[in-house]
């Protein structure tokens, strides 16, 4: 493995010697430059990953150094300091591309923070361009798509691949399944426009917020007059994904009647509208997401065994934040750019101590929670840099852990409430009583004792 070479450039022997030794310790390989001229020299003959700027320089101007930096190497990554630090010299410095700027005296923990932010950062570009390399002909579009599922994780890696894998197919079948917030249709987007089907109609449906009375008219479609209010002709999903790629969110609410329809048109690739008379072909593949366990709710009734075996030639499973919060430092770096751009303000510096504060929450709503947290953090924060008690965030499983009581006898109010709660948690852990019992913050002993009392006994998995 090549060496992370990190360049120093300050004009101050003893800035450069100390800062040097400390990242030295660390591992890095350092190199140095008094001069912005010795810069460009040491990075015309090697690669170097990231660069240390002081502000004032012989020479030239460090802002000017930067300008011409990101110009010539935009790749590289450069965090600034100064010993003054005005405000207008920061915000140039973060419009030009600086990834972090501190005011002297500078103090090594913190540098050494930045810049393994910045690895992390270099790392998660490294595997958007592996992945470029081994699956020739991605579009631009997969690559953005692939870019926003942000995680170094072994979890993430493996499904990212398996998504991509998945799209050389373009007609299997494929359940992608994880909790709600954790990325299903991300990941579902890369799967189409990884396919040949990527030029033609990506079709996202939530299965449940289609009312029962409507699904056959939206999935079909109708003719003009066919029933009270349709004023004229309209498609339906499947005609309207034709060619492409018709993404069902949550399948497992779609309703029985509905799911027998969906087979049907599945299994002969025809519809007729509501109040037509005429067959259409249709031509799609249909990539299904849903939070529930399925063979569960073939079990009890509620899903069709068949359209579940048709659907399911292949399942990706997206693993909770919580199982992967090995990725949290850069999924931080990558939302807190994105919602500074969005709100045309320089990017905030992350505090080191941001990611180890918010590591112990679980994260129930996922991705989609941290979004939130994060934008509302860019949002609050009124200097340069987000602090931990910018990222607010509820106590774990509020509305669950509050109806928990202690061991012992109970009234018959309480009681209820608490067999609810034990239930609600189940259900949203796919019934994983490890996963439950840390959703509701007890022991996995009391939860099954919890269980056993209330007659909620479902299987023996753990």
């Amino acid at each position: 493995m090549n060496p992370f070479r990190v360049l120093i450039i300050d004009d101050e022997d003893v800035i450069r010697r100390e800062l040097g030794e400390f990242l030295a310790d660390a591992g890095f390989e350092i190199l140095e430059a008094a001069t912005p001229s010795r810069a460009f020299s040491v990075l015309d003959a090697q690669k170097v990953d990231v660069a240390i700027l002081d502000v004032r320089l012989p020479e030239m101007d460090g802002i000017e150094v930067l300008r011409r930096l990101k110009s010539e190497s935009p790749e590289l990554e450069v965090i600034m300091m100064t010993g003054h630090g005005d405000m207008e010299t920061v915000v140039a410095a973060l419009r030009l591309g600086a990834s972090d700027f501190f005011k002297k005296p500078i103090e090594g923990p913190e540098v050494l923070a930045a810049i393994e932010r910045t690895k992390r950062f270099l790392l998660l570009q490294g595997q958007v361009r592996t992945l470029e390399a081994n699956y020739a002909g991605l579009s631009g579009e997969v690559v953005k798509q692939v870019g926003e599922i942000v995680g170094a994780s072994a979890a993430m890696r493996r499904v990212v691949d398996l998504a991509l894998r998945a799209a050389k197919s373009p007609d299997t079948g494929v359940i992608i399944t994880g909790e709600s917030g954790t990325g299903k249709e991300l990941l579902a987007r890369v799967l189409h426009f990884a396919s040949t089907r990527g030029d033609r109609p990506f079709l996202a449906v939530n299965c449940a917020a289609i009312p029962e009375t409507l699904v056959e008219s939206e999935f079909f479609g109708h003719k003009k007059g066919a029933f009270t209010g349709a004023h004229e002709d309209a498609a339906g999903y499947f005609e309207n994904a034709q060619g492409g790629t018709l993404f069902l969110d949550e399948i497992g609410d779609l309703s029985l009647p509905a799911q027998s329809k969906l087979l049907r048109v599945l299994e002969t690739r025809v519809v007729r509208r509501i109040g037509g008379s005429r067959d259409l072909p249709v031509e799609f593949r249909v990539v299904c997401a849903t939070h529930r366990n399925l063979l569960q709710r073939v079990k009890e009734g509620q899903f069709r065994e068949d359209l579940y075996y048709r659907l399911a030639t292949l399942e990706l499973q997206v693993p909770p934040l919580r199982e992967r919060m090995e990725d949290l430092p850069a999924l931080l770096e990558f939302y807190v750019k994105a919602f500074a751009a969005r709100l045309a303000r320089p990017v905030p510096a992350i505090d080191a101590a941001v990611a180890p504060s918010l590591a112990p929450y679980p994260f129930p709503g996922n991705i989609r929670e941290l979004k939130n947290m994060v934008e509302r953090a860019v949002i609050l924060c009124e200097g340069d840099r987000l602090l931990p008690e910018h990222f607010s965030h509820p106590p774990a499983a509020p509305l669950a852990s509050a109806e928990i009581a202690p061991e012992g006898e109970l009234s018959g109010d309480l009681a209820a409430k608490e067999s609810r709660a034990l239930s609600e948690a189940l259900r949203a852990c796919d019934f994983n009583k490890t996963q439950a019992a840390k959703r509701l913050g007890i022991t996995i002993f009391s939860l099954l004792r919890k269980m056993k009392k209330h007659g909620l006994e479902v299987d023996k998995r753990l």
